[in-house]
């Protein structure tokens, strides 16, 4: 098994296959925003992978998502992550132990409907960097 995280070993359809898991556990904090149609866009735009370059890793999807508020379009940031994430040798991407999709802090949309994330990208990356310990090494790949 390898750790993956580069353009080079990550094909178009495990990376739609994680996309496809993260939507699935951002659901959740999203639907009521996106059942009163604020919800304008999501997007992936960055993953997160700390690792000891060994077994241990957890890997963060990063979604951008632009919101129609009382005040003109916001655009905040929220993530799935998981824990052991491995390529296998016949290239099956295996995502283990689902571990947030809730992360951060309540921003309010519009009225009562609030989700959970970040203002900026900047916050996402100092939460993250924070989680790094030890021997956990930090690595990006930037998706736009």
């Amino acid at each position: 098994m390898r750790v993956f995280f580069s353009r080079e070993n990550l094909s178009a359809g495990e990376l739609e296959k994680l996309h496809e898991e993260a939507e699935k556990v951002l659901k959740s904090n999203l639907d009521i925003s996106k059942d009163q149609d604020y919800l304008v866009e999501m997007k992936p735009v960055k993953l997160f992978l700390t690792t000891d370059g060994k077994r241990t890793n957890r890997l963060y999807d990063v979604y951008e998502v632009r919101y129609n508020t009382g005040n003109g379009e916001a655009v905040y940031y929220v993530w799935a992550s998981f824990k052991g994430v491995i390529v296998k040798k016949d290239g099956q991407l295996s995502l283990k132990d689902t571990v947030s999709g809730c992360a951060g802090y309540p921003i309010v949309i519009q009225d009562s409907v609030s989700i959970y994330g970040y203002d900026s990208m900047e916050t996402v990356e100092v939460e993250i960097d924070v989680t790094v310990r030890g021997e956990m090494e930090l690595k990006v790949l930037d998706l736009q």
